[in-house]
């Protein structure tokens, strides 16, 4: 029965939580598009990226059989698009349809590793384990559904810290390089456990709202690699068979494999921690950490990842639960001043000269959601005032020349082109671009004290080096190496820098003539962003609660060689390299010729990935039971289907249905078609005013479409939309009458038309994690529209014009989390409530409204309503393996309105509370919002009770 209750419950929520149903957004529709097949891949891109495009087919071919080894399964066929034209660095594999959405610029913090490699290993590593479930039972559910089938087994058994983490375990041992060789990677965790102890599964697994808790790629791959390491290298290659050849089993996951006694979820997550928190204690024990005074340090999450100086203050950018990321300023007293909210989706390298702020953010275009760029800004910290200086490709990490008024940045094309560039600070032109002969992925630039020349870190095929450059030749200080070392300063003749050769991340320096790195700093957990004030070394030193601002003066600085430096961190990657076939030789030369040709985007506009035999599933996310549906979606994002049959005695109208989107065009192109014929009883009135109920045949035809253009722009970290619409509907009702003896009636026939235009705009803070809701801004939704209806059976006609319009403000609480939301709707209509389905109303009633008084709109409805939400307590508490209860939500709010209808009119007012608690249940990663509100009504004299119940990942 649980197994029977949970697959109900996974049906109905969409387990799939990687990709199922998932439209990332589309290209320009000027893009032309080419294709390459190889043995064991489509690659689709577009045409201008062709020479990069075979490079990645090659890459993924040569990785092919080492993906798959350690899970012995050889996935068939399976599709990548190349997105070139975003400044997004990410990748993603998704089910429905089948494939993978490579964004292929890199990012500033990448690891000594080419980005393609990093992309191919680990998104490769996910289509294994998706496709590994094409055998045994499992094989059911995807010949009843198509490739959706694929989300049920591997939603409902397979938690996501093994997919991410076993992914990020693939990339580390099959490379150099990898996540798991980061210092960085693991110091959140081990930091957690060794200063506040083992969080248990639940909250370390599902999260927290009270704590910073490492994300499921960190945590996973500590799991994945020392239940391989210390227990069975096969562990979860068996495991995932179980699951696909059995999924029948009651937690198929947690049966007991390889002669292992224990091998529940959580328990693999207990030898994990118990195992790593040995190592980590042993470790802590040779370490012997320096006591660095500290400057700053933060009662909560501190959220501190980069600092750089002007004169004695310090500025930083920071990301903390309870804040969008933004620059902040620390005096030496360790008091913060925030400068600048930046929101999510910026660069974190920035400067500060003059009292000046120069960064970067990145500039969505404003109707395709496949195109940004990265641009740079300069704020001026005493008039106020932000201008943006670049318009053209992306650019990273900008820093001011101390000595000339110049700019260098990190400069990417859309071809992958990677340059050093010389901006003029008042209008952003390009001065200087520097040559870049190997076309290595340059990062975090810096200028040494005179301003002639740049000190830099550089990605090429053997790892990471680092460089100066005089603007006449680059010239190599260190490297290759495949240790990770980041974050370079120039202060007098030596280069500063972080590096993780001991385990932990530590500050080291090395002369701006070149040689070998010392270490100068033993940090407990690891030490970045080095500066410098007043002679001393000042850098952020990681704890539990985030990074401390920390100093130390010469006489404290280490000064121990490279060759001397020990390590004393688990390195499990060293192990699991012995457990694959081998690591992946991506510099070899392959003369393989691919077939290459035109992919025609309108030609694959209907790609049928998936069809649900119990259920009609329409495009919005309506479903209905029982029913019959197939789904298509384009592999390009541009086009969206659903066509099928609802068996439902609700809806008759829209017993076959077939719904269209089309994102491809400047407008968003929707098109519903729905058809229905059923027969019941209808009450007819003769001429003498007698009544019967006839048995009437029904068919009706139902045509709907809607053009919207939806534009999204950015503000620092508020992002604005404006979306106007225009809709319209037409509805054909034919009855055909049965004999009734000695009365027969005509067919009768019926009409209803609807259309309008309308218009959603919003201007709207990004939300940062612990608030309930946006803290600023608001929306509005304005709508005009007529409907009619006509039927010549009764000769009846009623003509309906609706207009209206609703404001929803947010706005900031008495604390930083707390919200506060006001509405204001006002709708007129010709008449009171139409009668007939319409399209588009998403205007809001009071609270208790329609329950109280089973009435609609009146021909003049004005409605204020309020909302008071925060946090009472982030409870962090298990009920066994039931629920994870985040945290208890309470509000306040009330409702007012005026309702004005032909037989009289309306006051309404109530009062009441809130109260919801997040929860997760099963152990599933899907956040539950449970609870209700509550009040009463004063001018009804009732009692009003709305329920809460929804989720979302």
């Amino acid at each position: 029965m649980t197994k029977i209750l949970l697959l109900i419950f996974f049906c109905v929520s969409a387990p799939n939580i990687y990709a199922q149903f998932v439209n990332a957004g589309t290209d320009r529709s000027s893009i032309d598009w080419n294709k390459i097949e190889t043995l064991h891949y489509i690659v689709i891109y577009p045409e201008n990226y062709e020479s990069q495009a075979i490079d990645y087919a090659m890459k993924l071919e040569k990785a092919y059989k080492y993906v798959n080894y350690s899970l012995g399964f050889e996935p068939k066929k399976f599709t990548y698009v190349l997105r070139t034209h975003s400044a997004v660095a990410n990748g993603m594999t998704a089910v429905a349809p089948n494939k993978v959405e490579l964004w292929t610029k890199p990012y500033q913090d990448s690891y000594g590793q080419a980005w393609d490699e990093q992309l191919i290993l680990h998104e490769g590593r996910h289509v294994v384990q998706f496709t590994s479930m094409y055998r045994g039972a499992s094989k059911l559910p995807i010949w009843l559904t198509g490739q959706m089938g694929y989300s049920f087994p591997v939603g409902l058994y397979i938690p996501n810290w093994f997919m991410e983490g076993d992914a990020v375990v693939t990339e580390t041992a099959l490379s150099d390089f990898g996540r798991g060789r980061q210092a960085s990677f693991e110091k959140e965790m081990r930091a957690y456990f060794l200063q506040k102890g083992n969080p248990g599964y639940d909250k370390m697994i599902l999260g927290s709202y009270r704590d910073f808790i490492p994300d499921h790629y960190a945590t996973g791959y500590q799991i994945v690699a020392a239940n391989r390491v210390f227990r069975d290298p096969d562990i979860f290659k068996t495991k995932l068979d179980k699951i696909a050849r059995y999924p029948w089993y009651i937690w198929p996951f947690s049966r007991r494999s390889n002669g292992l006694k224990d091998t529940r979820k959580f328990k693999y997550y207990k030898f994990a921690a118990d195992t790593l928190m040995e190592l980590w204690k042993a470790q802590d024990q040779l370490v012997k950490a320096d006591q660095p005074e500290i400057i700053y340090t933060s009662k909560d999450y501190s959220g501190l990842e980069y600092i750089t100086e002007e004169g004695s203050d310090l500025y930083a950018y920071q990301s903390n639960l309870s804040r969008v990321p933004q620059i902040v300023k620390i005096d030496t007293s360790g008091f913060v001043v925030p400068v600048l909210s930046l929101g999510y989706s910026n660069g974190k390298y920035f400067d500060v000269k003059d009292h000046k702020l120069l960064y970067t953010l990145e500039m969505p275009n404003a109707r395709w959601e496949q195109e940004s760029q990265q641009a740079v800004y300069v704020y001026d910290m005493q008039k106020f005032k932000n201008k943006r200086l670049t318009h053209y490709n992306s650019y990273y990490s900008p820093v001011f020349n101390p000595v000339k008024d110049q700019i260098v940045a990190v400069e990417m094309n859309d071809l992958n082109g990677c340059n050093l560039v010389i901006l003029n600070p008042q209008n952003g032109s390009i001065i200087k671009r520097l040559k870049n002969d190997n076309n290595g992925y340059i990062i975090t630039p810096q200028w040494t004290p005179d301003g002639k020349s740049l000190v830099y870190i550089k990605i090429t095929d053997g790892g990471k080096i680092l460089c100066r450059n005089d603007f006449k030749e680059e010239k190599i200080l260190f490297g290759p190496d495949n240790m990770d070392f980041k974050h370079p300063y120039v202060t007098g003749e030596y280069v500063f820098f972080s590096g993780d050769w001991s385990g932990i991340e530590n500050i080291y320096q090395i002369p701006l003539i070149g040689g070998e790195p010392v270490r100068i700093t033993n940090s407990r957990f690891g030490a970045i962003s080095p500066t410098f004030i007043d002679g001393d070394l000042v850098y952020l030193d990681y704890t539990w609660k985030g990074n401390e601002v920390v100093k130390q003066n010469d006489n404290q600085m280490l000064n121990q060689n490279l060759t001397e430096v020990p390590n004393y961190a688990p390195n499990l990657y060293r192990n699991l390299t012995e457990m694959e076939l081998g690591k992946v030789d991506f510099k070899e030369k392959d003369s393989t010729e691919y077939s290459i040709s035109r992919y025609n985007k309108f030609a694959h506009q209907f790609n049928f990935h998936s069809w649900i035999p119990g259920a009609a599933y329409q495009l919005g996310g309506q479903a209905y039971l029982p029913g019959v549906s197939l789904l298509s979606q384009s592999m390009l994002n541009d086009a969206t289907m659903s066509v099928g049959v609802n068996f439902a005695a609700t809806n008759k109208d829209e017993k076959y249905f077939f719904n269209y989107i089309y994102r491809g065009f400047l407008p968003v192109i929707h098109f519903n078609t729905y058809y229905g014929a059923w027969n019941q009883n209808i009450l007819v009135i003769d001429e003498t005013g007698y009544g019967y109920n006839v048995s009437t045949d029904i068919n009706a035809l139902r045509f709907e479409g809607k053009v919207e253009f939806p534009f999204v722009f950015r503000h620092l970290s508020e992002y604005i939309t404006l979306s106007p619409f225009i809709y319209g509907s037409y509805a054909s009702d034919r009855y055909t009458f049965q004999n009734t003896g000695s009365i027969e009636f005509d067919r009768g026939q019926g009409t209803r038309t609807f259309y309008g235009i309308g218009l959603y705009h919003s201007w709207l803070k990004q939300n940062a994690y612990r608030n309930l809701k946006t803290n600023w801004g608001y929306e509005i939704t304005a709508i005009l529209q007529k409907f009619d209806r006509h039927y010549k059976m009764s000769g009846s006609e009623d003509s309906q014009i609706y207009s209206g319009a609703e404001v929803s403000f947010y706005l900031p609480g008495f604390e930083v989390n707390h919200s506060l939301q006001l509405n204001l709707t006002f709708l007129h209509l010709s008449k009171d409530q139409p009668y007939g389905m319409v399209f588009t109303q998403p205007l809001s009633m009071p609270i208790g409204w329609s329950t109280l008084t089973n009435s609609g709109y009146g021909k003049d409805n004005y409605r204020i309503g309020f909302e008071y939400l925060f946090t009472l307590a982030n409870a962090d508490a298990e009920i066994f393996w039931l629920a994870y209860l985040k945290r208890l939500n309470v509000g306040v709010w009330a409702d007012l309105g005026q309702f004005k209808f032909s037989r009289g009119e309306y006051e309404y007012n109530a009062l009441g509370g809130t109260m919801y608690i997040d929860m997760n249940l099963f152990r599933y990663p899907i956040e539950w919002k449970v609870g209700a509100k509550v009040g009463y009504s004063f001018s009804h004299q009732d009692y009003v009770i709305e329920g809460i119940f929804n989720f979302g990942f």
